[in-house]
């Protein structure tokens, strides 16, 4: 009566569980550095999809270029564990000149991904161009204090100039966060912030414009709630990632106002040469108090996403 038979045959496999783990060729990098990226202790049952993750997390530390395991058998269920790692050159200076559609710039960098030996980041850029000229600093303290958390800090400075807009604003601030595991693939960060603005207009600048210049202090809050469900993070074939994000200027600030962001990508592999990625995102931004919200802070579309317009040449019309 078109009906089958379905046996499912379970076989036991051995157990093993980690004895030693090795780990050679850091020369520079402390241990502690790899030992906090893998998903196993000594002791800890032993799976090759822990070793994937491990292996992954490694790479995506951007510290080693190559890491190479081998597992040895000591009998009683017991296995050894070596990891030997090739570190690569982690510091970088970037310098360059760009002449487009958006005007021209000078840019420079430089990068350090393991300051110490101790997997710290460092990153700080200067760009001069003809519109804008920003700077930035920023540091990443991975597993602070061995609590499994990130620490961030950033300060910065960015000064804009729009001619077709008839305004200028420069922006200086700095931002202090933490970032840690919820639950496993869902990660919460979390951080405050102080910024100062000066906003100034020129005789070509709308009414409306002419009204918001001045000094302007916000203190802030925000978080990014990020759900990852990517095979793997450093050349991901498949998976998700989803988040969303909220900045709250407070109470305090001249124009208190909420920020408001989601965004995703999907990957798909079909075969081992071409992979689909799909990208989408929103924001809005709206201000307290029946205020505005103060220039710099509007939200804009760049040239990437927006193609054929004047660099913020597109956006609601004010007056005539």
């Amino acid at each position: 009566k078109n009906k089958i038979n379905v046996i499912f045959d379970f076989k036991k496999t051995d157990r093993k569980f980690v004895n030693l783990i090795n780990i050679k060729g850091n020369s520079i990098t402390e241990e502690s550095v790899i030992r906090r990226n893998l998903v196993f202790a000594e002791g800890d049952t032993f799976a090759n999809h822990k070793l994937e993750k491990s292996k992954d997390n490694l790479n995506n530390t951007g510290i080693f270029k190559e890491v190479k395991t081998k597992i040895s058998n000591v009998g009683n269920e017991l296995i050894d564990l070596e990891l030997d790692v090739e570190e690569q050159p982690t510091g970088s200076i970037s310098a360059g000149i760009g002449i487009g559609s958006d005007g021209s710039s000078v840019s420079t960098g430089v990068q350090e991904k393991n300051l110490f030996g101790k997997g710290i980041n460092v990153n700080s850029n200067v760009s001069l161009g003809t519109e804008k000229i920003s700077g930035i600093v920023s540091f990443n303290f991975p597993d602070y204090k061995f609590t499994g958390n990130q620490i961030g800090y950033d300060v910065y400075v960015e000064s804009t100039d729009f001619d077709n807009a008839g305004y200028e604003s420069t922006v200086a601030g700095n931002s202090a966060s933490i970032k840690y595991d919820l639950f496993e693939n869902v990660s919460l960060k979390t951080g405050l912030g102080i910024e100062r603005d000066k906003i100034t207009t020129n005789s070509s600048a709308s009414a409306l414009y002419k009204s918001r210049k001045g000094n302007y202090m916000t203190y802030k809050g925000f978080y990014v709630l990020e759900n990852d469900q990517r095979d793997r993070k450093f050349q991901t074939t498949n998976g998700h990632k989803v988040g969303f994000g909220q900045t709250i200027a407070v109470p305090g600030s001249d124009i208190p106002y909420l920020g408001n962001d989601v965004y995703g990508s999907y990957y798909k592999s079909f075969n081992k040469d071409y992979i689909v990625n799909l990208k989408a995102g929103a924001s809005s931004i709206n201000a307290f108090n029946n205020k505005d919200v103060k220039l710099s802070d509007r939200k804009f579309l760049n040239s990437k996403n927006l193609r054929g317009f004047e660099s913020y040449g597109v956006g609601p019309k004010d007056g005539k």
